[in-house]
């Protein structure tokens, strides 16, 4: 059975997932990569506490966050943002020809040996991770014609490399005590831990790339936006900020649009993507 999924986007635009099993699965959420020309001008990234590593074999891409842009021209790595970014498209012709990764939060640091809060909110080139494994790596799939073996190609990296690098963190089970108990605050949760914050903040910081705070804030958008996706939950805004621990709708607003660039309103009305982390627009 073919592992890999390939999703038409439109007819000159495809997307190619593999959701990893077995050692991976911890670590990874997919795989992908695409092949044309987009029917969009822009691809709009929001926050969930993963990190993400492209390469890059098509024209170069205008990377977009807050004031600061930068072309994406042979790789990418980007740490955890806590806002939104964007990826422009704005050439008719634009030719998308990536190939990426998407770390599940906390799932990273095994792969690129780096404290993680050194790369919050940033977008870097893969040079500058000072590891000549990755560069090797892109050599390697330009030389691959084969969409599916580049994937393919990049899986068995990912696995050796974790090989080499595991040790079960515990960076792991801070997160999902986060993500599992949104309604909770901060002082309660890491009074679960027997940890101090600032030992779970130093924790969550080096080994995934932001404070508890941070992921307490992107898990409870993320949770929202699944709410509003949902045709058939029939719930007002005010509901949907409240089950989310928003006791101040203006609050909850204001996060909402730093995490996606419009209000809920807004949101509820575009038409969302096969993936729930960006919004092509």
């Amino acid at each position: 059975m073919n592992r890999i999924n390939k999703i038409p986007i439109s007819s000159d635009f495809f997307m190619h997932i593999l959701v990893p099993d077995g050692i991976l699965s911890d670590y990874i959420s997919m795989i992908w990569a695409s092949d044309g020309t987009p029917p969009f001008k822009h691809e709009r990234i929001i926050p969930d506490g993963s990190s993400v590593m492209v390469f890059n074999f098509g024209n170069p891409i205008n990377s977009e966050s807050k004031d600061i842009q930068k072309d994406l021209r042979k790789t990418l790595f980007t740490g955890v943002f806590t806002h939104f970014s964007q990826l422009n498209y704005d050439e008719k012709k634009f030719i998308h020809r990536q190939i990426g990764v998407i770390f599940k939060p906390g799932g990273t640091f095994p792969f690129i040996q780096k404290h993680l809060d050194d790369f919050k909110n940033t977008a870097t080139e893969i040079d500058n991770l000072e590891s000549y494994h990755f560069n090797e790596l892109y050599e390697k799939l330009g030389h691959e014609n084969s969409t599916e073996q580049r994937i393919i190609l990049i899986e068995n990296f990912l696995i050796n490399s974790l090989k080499k690098n595991y040790k079960k963190p515990i960076v792991k089970d801070l997160i999902n005590l986060i993500k599992m108990n949104p309604r909770m605050n901060i002082n309660e949760i890491v009074q679960k831990t027997g940890y101090s914050q600032q030992q779970v903040n130093r924790i969550l910081g080096k080994y995934a790339g932001t404070n508890a705070k941070g992921f307490q804030k992107i898990f409870r958008i993320n949770d929202s936006m699944e709410s509003i996706r949902d045709n058939s939950n029939q719930e007002n805004l005010i509901e949907i900020a409240f089950e989310n621990n928003y006791y101040d709708q203006a609050h909850f607003i204001h996060d909402f649009k730093e995490m996606t660039g419009m209000t809920p309103k807004e949101y509820r009305l575009i038409q969302h993507p096969t993936t729930n982390r960006v919004i092509y627009l």
